[in-house]
């Protein structure tokens, strides 16, 4: 089963995500989306936790596990907290 996870990683610049990316891409079976005005790497993987921040610690960079975590069900559920939020109070002016 695929568990979503998110790491903190000490990325500065594009360089640095483009680390992100070949590391992860070569360790494969994973989906991974980089947040870098964040410092943030979401992986969706069945890999264990160590496994993918050992990985992420090969781009010299200092990375930290911060848990699981569901982007997408989280974006949805803020979206349809505020439609519900205008349907009750009407439009925002």
């Amino acid at each position: 089963m695929t568990t979503k996870h998110e790491f903190f990683v000490d990325m500065t610049c594009e360089g640095c995500s483009g680390a992100v990316t070949r590391v992860l891409n070569k360790l494969g079976g994973v989906q991974f989306e980089i947040d870098l005005p964040n410092k943030k790497v979401f992986i969706e993987s069945d890999k264990d936790t160590d496994v993918l921040l050992e990985t992420l610690k090969k781009t010299g960079k200092a990375a930290n596990y911060i848990g699981p975590n569901d982007l997408k069900d989280d974006h949805e559920e803020k979206r349809l907290t505020t439609v519900l939020l205008s349907c009750l109070h009407g439009p925002l002016e």
